[in-house]
C-alpha cells in the first residue's frame, strides 16, 4: 500500500491530504502511527483511513456534511493534531448514550431523519433540492435495512445497503420498468445499466453524514457508515464522462449557427452551449444569468457568476468573474442582450423556467442531449458537461497556468499562497487565456 511507511518496527500512515481536508486541517500531509508491527493489520487500517479521506472529501464537496462534522470524524480517527488516540486505532469506543440523548436513541430512524432534515433546512445548510436528494437516499436505506432504533445498525448492515445499491439501475423511481415495483422484484430483474460508482458513493455519503450527525449528538458510539465508498479503481470505463474533441466542438458551433434562426424565441438553445464552449461555465450557471450579470470591468465585457436573487451555485469557489470571449461578441451576444433589455426582461434567457429542485437548467439539459445525439456524438458519455471538460483540457494543452484555469472554471485553487495572499486575476489575463482555445 502506497501510503504506508515503516519506522523501526512500527507502521505509519502518511499521505497528501485531499484538497478539502487540506483546507480543513491546514496541512498538506498527515502522518500518524498505526501502532502495529503487523503489515496486514497496517494495510487494513491504512485502507480505512484512505476511505475516510475520500468519503469526507466527497461529502464536503457535495455539501452533504459540514466542516465541523468532518473535523469530529477526523478526530475520532486520530488524524487531528493533539488528539489522544487509543492503543488500537480505528476501534469503536464503548457504547455510551448520555441522558440528554437517551430519548433519541429509542426513536426509529425515520423520525430521527426528519429531525436531521429539519435542522439542516432551518440552518440554511440545505436547500430544498438537497433535502429531496437526501430523502430519496434515506427512503432507499430504510427499504433495505428497516426502520429501527439507531443502535440496531452496524457496519455490516450498511455494507448490505452498499451491496444492494450496486445491483440497482439508475432512476429506479422514474423508470417505467421499475416504477412502483418492490425492491425484491427490482433486484430479480435484468438491467442493461446499473448505478455508477459515483452514484453509489453519493448514496453512501448521504447515509454517512446522517449517522455522523447521530454520533455528534451522542446517540450512537460510532458511525457505522464509515469506510464504505467504492474505490476509484473500480469505476467502469463506460462511466467516465468524456470531453468533446476540438473537431466535435467546431462541428457543434457550426450546427448551432446553422439552426440559430429556426430556434425562434428559444435562443437559449444557441447561446447557452455557445457560452459554455467559450468559457467552460456550468449549465446552470449560464441558464440562470441575469442581464445585470453581463457587465464591463476594466473596459472588458465579463460574466459575473454569483448567488444574487434566486441563483444557486455549486460551491463558494463557483463565485467568479470571467471575460466574454471575443467570438461570442462576433456572434452577436451584445446585440442579443440589448434585444432582451428592450423587451423588458431581466433574465438573459427568459424562456427558461425554473424548477423547484433543478433550477433553470432542466429544459436546456434535455434539449441539448437530443441535439448532441442527433448531430454531434452518439456516445452517452458525452453530455453538456463534456463541454466543460473540453475547455479545461484545451486550456491545459495550450500551457495555461493551472491557477488561471481554476479561476475561469470556478475551481478551488490548490495553493495556500494563492488562497491566502493572492487576489483574483485581472480580466485581461483571463481573456488572454481564453483566447488560446482552438475553436
Amino acid at each position: 500500500m502506497k501510503h504506508l511507511m515503516k519506522i523501526g518496527l512500527t507502521f505509519y500512515f502518511r499521505r497528501r491530504t485531499p484538497l478539502f481536508i487540506h483546507n480543513l486541517l491546514g496541512k498538506a500531509f498527515v502522518k500518524l502511527s498505526l501502532r502495529t508491527k503487523n503489515k496486514e493489520h497496517a494495510e487494513m487500517l491504512g485502507l480505512k483511513l484512505d476511505n475516510l479521506f475520500e468519503e469526507l472529501t466527497l461529502g464536503l464537496r457535495l455539501k452533504l456534511i459540514e466542516p465541523q462534522q468532518a473535523l469530529e470524524q477526523l478526530k475520532q480517527a486520530g488524524v487531528c493534531e493533539n488528539e489522544p488516540r487509543s492503543r488500537q486505532p480505528m476501534q469503536p469506543a464503548k457504547k455510551m448514550v448520555v441522558s440528554a440523548s437517551r430519548s433519541m436513541a429509542l426513536e426509529p430512524l425515520s423520525k430521527l431523519f426528519q429531525r436531521y432534515k429539519a435542522e439542516r433546512l432551518a440552518s440554511g445548510k440545505w436547500i430544498e433540492k438537497t433535502a429531496l436528494e437526501n430523502q430519496r437516499c434515506f427512503d432507499l436505506l430504510l427499504t433495505v435495512v428497516g426502520d429501527l432504533a439507531p443502535d440496531n445498525y452496524n457496519h455490516q448492515t450498511l455494507m448490505e445497503f452498499r451491496d444492494v445499491l450496486q445491483k440497482l439501475p439508475p432512476n429506479v423511481n422514474t423508470n417505467p420498468r421499475t416504477r412502483g415495483k418492490s425492491l425484491p422484484a427490482i433486484l430479480k430483474m435484468q438491467h442493461s445499466r446499473l448505478l455508477s460508482a459515483s452514484q453509489v458513493n453519493k448514496y453512501l455519503v448521504c447515509a454517512s453524514a446522517f449517522f455522523a450527525w447521530l454520533w455528534l449528538h451522542e446517540v450512537i458510539p460510532m458511525n457505522p457508515a464509515h469506510h464504505l465508498l467504492i474505490s476509484r479503481a473500480k469505476i467502469r470505463p463506460d462511466e467516465e464522462r468524456l470531453a468533446f474533441s476540438p473537431d466535435e466542438v467546431k462541428a457543434m458551433l457550426a450546427e448551432l449557427f446553422q439552426q440559430k434562426a429556426s430556434f425562434g424565441s428559444n435562443q437559449s438553445r444557441f447561446w447557452v452551449p455557445a457560452i459554455a464552449t467559450y468559457s467552460g461555465a456550468r449549465l446552470t450557471e449560464i441558464c440562470q444569468l441575469y442581464l445585470a450579470d453581463v457587465r464591463r470591468i476594466d473596459d472588458i465585457w465579463c460574466f459575473d457568476i454569483n448567488e444574487q436573487s434566486d441563483k444557486r451555485l455549486k460551491n463558494y469557489s463557483s463565485t467568479r468573474i470571467f471575460p466574454v470571449h471575443p467570438s461570442l461578441i462576433e456572434l452577436g451576444l451584445l446585440d442579443y442582450i440589448e434585444s432582451i433589455r428592450l423587451s423588458g426582461n431581466q433574465r438573459l434567457f427568459p424562456e427558461l423556467s425554473k424548477e423547484k429542485y433543478n433550477g433553470y437548467g432542466r429544459q436546456m439539459s434535455k434539449w441539448f442531449t437530443s441535439f448532441n445525439r442527433k448531430y454531434i456524438s452518439s456516445d452517452k458519455r458525452k453530455t453538456f458537461h463534456s463541454i466543460r471538460h473540453s475547455v479545461a483540457n484545451e486550456l491545459k494543452q495550450a500551457g495555461v497556468a493551472t491557477e488561471l484555469i481554476s479561476e475561469i472554471l470556478g475551481h478551488k485553487v490548490d495553493s495556500i499562497t494563492a488562497n491566502r495572499y493572492g487576489k483574483k486575476y485581472r480580466p485581461e489575463l483571463l481573456l488572454e487565456a481564453l483566447k488560446r482555445l482552438p475553436w
